[in-house]
Protein backbone atom coordinates (compact mmCIF):
# COMPACT_ATOMS: atom_id res chain seq x y z
CA UNK A 1 0.00 0.00 0.00
CA UNK A 2 2.64 2.23 0.93
CA UNK A 3 4.34 2.20 -2.73
CA UNK A 4 0.47 2.55 -4.36
CA UNK A 5 0.15 5.74 -1.78
CA UNK A 6 3.89 6.65 -2.88
CA UNK A 7 2.97 6.69 -6.71
CA UNK A 8 -0.53 8.38 -6.58
CA UNK A 9 1.24 11.36 -4.71
CA UNK A 10 3.95 11.55 -7.03
CA UNK A 11 2.86 10.23 -10.70
CA UNK A 12 1.47 12.96 -13.24
CA UNK A 13 -2.70 13.13 -13.60
CA UNK A 14 -2.17 13.27 -17.48
CA UNK A 15 -1.76 10.48 -19.87
CA UNK A 16 1.64 10.35 -21.95
CA UNK A 17 2.00 7.93 -24.36
CA UNK A 18 5.43 9.16 -25.27
CA UNK A 19 6.64 8.16 -22.14
CA UNK A 20 4.66 4.95 -21.33
CA UNK A 21 2.80 6.56 -18.86
CA UNK A 22 -0.61 4.84 -19.92
CA UNK A 23 -1.43 3.16 -17.16
CA UNK A 24 -4.01 4.30 -15.12
CA UNK A 25 -3.98 3.71 -10.79
CA UNK A 26 -7.16 4.85 -9.36
CA UNK A 27 -7.32 5.94 -5.94
CA UNK A 28 -10.64 6.52 -4.91
CA UNK A 29 -10.74 9.09 -7.70
CA UNK A 30 -7.48 10.40 -8.13
CA UNK A 31 -6.41 8.56 -11.24
CA UNK A 32 -2.00 9.01 -12.07
CA UNK A 33 -0.40 7.33 -14.90
CA UNK A 34 1.79 4.82 -14.50
CA UNK A 35 4.59 3.18 -17.37
CA UNK A 36 4.63 -0.78 -17.48
CA UNK A 37 7.13 -1.50 -14.87
CA UNK A 38 5.69 0.85 -12.25
CA UNK A 39 2.29 -1.54 -12.63
CA UNK A 40 4.35 -4.47 -12.66
CA UNK A 41 5.56 -3.51 -9.22
CA UNK A 42 2.23 -2.87 -7.24
CA UNK A 43 0.70 -5.55 -8.72
CA UNK A 44 3.52 -8.46 -7.55
CA UNK A 45 3.69 -6.87 -4.17
CA UNK A 46 -0.64 -6.93 -3.94
CA UNK A 47 -0.29 -10.34 -4.84
CA UNK A 48 2.93 -11.31 -2.43
CA UNK A 49 1.03 -9.87 0.44
CA UNK A 50 -2.01 -11.28 -0.57
CA UNK A 51 -0.35 -14.67 -0.58
CA UNK A 52 1.28 -14.00 2.80
CA UNK A 53 -1.64 -13.41 4.09
CA UNK A 54 -3.45 -16.31 3.24
CA UNK A 55 -0.24 -18.23 4.39
CA UNK A 56 0.08 -16.05 7.82
CA UNK A 57 -3.70 -17.06 8.56
CA UNK A 58 -3.19 -21.17 7.27
CA UNK A 59 -0.65 -21.32 10.10
CA UNK A 60 -2.62 -19.66 12.60
CA UNK A 61 -5.57 -21.85 12.00
CA UNK A 62 -3.65 -25.09 12.25
CA UNK A 63 -0.41 -24.44 14.43
CA UNK A 64 -1.40 -22.04 16.43
CA UNK A 65 1.84 -20.39 17.35
CA UNK A 66 1.17 -17.53 19.23
CA UNK A 67 -0.93 -19.46 21.44
CA UNK A 68 -0.55 -20.29 24.93
CA UNK A 69 -0.66 -24.17 26.03
CA UNK A 70 -3.15 -25.26 27.76
CA UNK A 71 -5.53 -21.87 26.09
CA UNK A 72 -8.47 -21.87 23.89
Amino acid sequence: MALWMYYDATRPITLDQNSGRIYPQNTHGSIVYLIRQEKLNVSALMWVAGVSMVIAIGIDMSVRPLRRPGVE
